[in-house]
Order: C-alpha cells, then sequence, then structure tokens
C-alpha cells in the first residue's frame, strides 16, 4: 500500500509519516468535498467560509472522545499535581489533557497555540506552549509535511524561548522520544552554546522514558554523542514517584548535595517502597534514610481495629 511505496522512498519513519499524512489529507479532503464523506461537525458552507481543513477537522474530532483509561486515576491525579508546580509547559499534543487537569487542580494557566505569545513576556508561572497545535483551533494541528517545514521557520523562536528558561530551572521531558526531530534541534542549540559541565549538564534536563512492564525507577546519566548533550534519564512505567534535590536552602543546613526519589508500587495487595539516592556531590555524602508509616484502620465497614495487625516476612 502507500506506506510500504513511501518507505522505499524514504530512510526516515519521520519523512515517511509526515508524507503519509499528505496522502491522507488529500483523499480525506478530496472525499468531503465531493460528498463522499461527511461528519455532523462541519459544514460545506463553515468549511469553504472558515478555510477549516476536512482532514484536521476530523482529527480534531477523533481526539475530542478520548477518554482516559480506567485504572490510572492515582496517575493522573500525581501528574496533575505536577502539572501545578510547573513554570512552562510546552507540549507537542493536540489534545485538551493537560488543560483538563491543570483546571481539576485549580490552577490558572495561559494557553498559547502555535507561534502565539512566542514573542511576549513570560510571567513567572502558568503558560501552556502547543506549539503542533491544538484540537480546539483544528487548522493549527501540524502533522504534514507543510505544516513541518512552517515550524522549522519558528523553531529556533521556540527554543530561544525554553532555553532562556532554562538558565533559571531545570526541564522534563515526559513522553518524548529523543528521536523527535524537535527535541533533537533543541538539545543541539543547548549544547552548542551550554557553559556547563556533563553533571551540571544532566542536572539541568531530565527525560523520562515509558517503558512496559518496568516497576523499579532506572536512573542513568545518559548523553546524545552526535549532539554532545548528557541528561538524567528514568526509565519505568511507574510514574508514581517522588523526587527530593538539593537546593541552596537545603545546602545551609545539610551540607551536601544528592537526590532522593521515592517510588510507590502496588502489586497483588501488597505496597513496595523504593528509596533512591543518588550522591550529586564530589565527596562522599552522610545519609540515613527512614520513614514513619501510617495504616488506616478499619479498612473495610463492620471491622473492628482488632482485626487488623501487623505481618512480617522475618523476625524484626
Amino acid at each position: 500500500a502507500k506506506i510500504y511505496e513511501l518507505k522505499n522512498e524514504y530512510n526516515d519513519d519521520f519523512e515517511v509519516y509526515i508524507h503519509l499524512a499528505d496522502y491522507i489529507e488529500l483523499e480525506i479532503d478530496k472525499a468531503f468535498w465531493t460528498r463522499k464523506l461527511s461528519f455532523p461537525e462541519l459544514s460545506l458552507k463553515a468549511a469553504h467560509e472558515k478555510s477549516i481543513s476536512p482532514f484536521k477537522e476530523l482529527i480534531a474530532q477523533k481526539f475530542k472522545n478520548l477518554k482516559p483509561r480506567e485504572g490510572f486515576e492515582e496517575e493522573i491525579s500525581e501528574f496533575s499535581k505536577m502539572l501545578a508546580k510547573a513554570r512552562i509547559i510546552i507540549t507537542t499534543n493536540y489534545d485538551t489533557f493537560i488543560e483538563e487537569r491543570l483546571k481539576a487542580t485549580n490552577t490558572g494557566i495561559k494557553v498559547n497555540v502555535g507561534n502565539k505569545g512566542l514573542f511576549s513576556k513570560s510571567s513567572d508561572y502558568g503558560e501552556l506552549y502547543k506549539i503542533h497545535g491544538s484540537i480546539n483551533e483544528p487548522n493549527s494541528i501540524a502533522i504534514t509535511s507543510q505544516d513541518y517545514d512552517d515550524n522549522k521557520e519558528k523553531s529556533s523562536i521556540v527554543n530561544a524561548k525554553i532555553l532562556s528558561n532554562l538558565v533559571e530551572a531545570p526541564i522534563l521531558f515526559l513522553g518524548y522520544s529523543l528521536t523527535d526531530e524537535n527535541i533533537r534541534k533543541l538539545l543541539t542549540d543547548f549544547a552548542r552554546n551550554s557553559p556547563y559541565d556533563i553533571q551540571e549538564s544532566s542536572e539541568k534536563i531530565g527525560v523520562v522514558e515509558y517503558v512496559p512492564g518496568e516497576k523499579n525507577i532506572i536512573e542513568l546519566i545518559s548523553g546524545i554523542s552526535d549532539l554532545s548533550v548528557h541528561y538524567t534519564h528514568l526509565k519505568t512505567d511507574n510514574y508514581i514517584a517522588f523526587q527530593l534535590k538539593y537546593s541552596e536552602e537545603s545546602l545551609k543546613v545539610y551540607h551536601y548535595k544528592f537526590s532522593l526519589i521515592i517510588a510507590y508500587e502496588i502489586k497483588d495487595n501488597c505496597v513496595k517502597v523504593i528509596y533512591k539516592v543518588r550522591n550529586l556531590d564530589n565527596k562522599e555524602i552522610l545519609f540515613s534514610i527512614g520513614a514513619h508509616p501510617a495504616f488506616m484502620c478499619p479498612l473495610v465497614e463492620n471491622e473492628n481495629i482488632e482485626d487488623c495487625y501487623l505481618e512480617f516476612n522475618r523476625i524484626e
């Protein structure tokens, strides 16, 4: 079919997919204008008068009907809390999931679609940049080769916006592939202008990679040789984790540079707590770690506290 033709023409998957989008757009638009395809959200008159792409309108409607999968409520709740603390959020996603999660935490947000807001002064907190468009503005969606060519003209402005904030705060990439054209361009610009050594660079940039079935949190300092950039790389499919990192304030009372990750894994009827301490200093650090767990008892209706007990897997 068409995709095999494109794979023979282009060696890069990214090029294959954006040119496949070109082909699909032509087919969808042709079917719409010849009345072989219709959808209630867009009339011929509206599409003509407002110059709306039927293909992109169809994409927008598909995304609007998506719902979060069941069983991820706790993970979504923690993700929402993290978003509320972010100074600036930049996403290539079209959907409104981030906006909805911020609204759920009563966090105000200014939404910039495409290149809107790139030339204005940033607020201290609460800005979302949807650089590949939004389902609320279907024509803004970037998916075809022409869309990406248009985006190349503003990529330097987008990267300058991100890098200016990287000077003041770390940046965390969630859900991006390091083969993503936009991310590689950003990291290239960072590497060319960065005054940081490997350790400092890795503390500035964090990448969280989803690895199906990986319940532990694997933390590495990784690098991309052709870009000469280093970053902290976390691999897991468990996003219920918290991180504490040294700051200027913490150094006043605890004179070591460190990071602490506490992760919670639920398996069957057990909760596993994982502590991971990383030495970020140039000397040996001294620490001890512990916790004060609390338990809600009784657990179910008509149960007494006397019915609950702690069981240890060995003699304490």
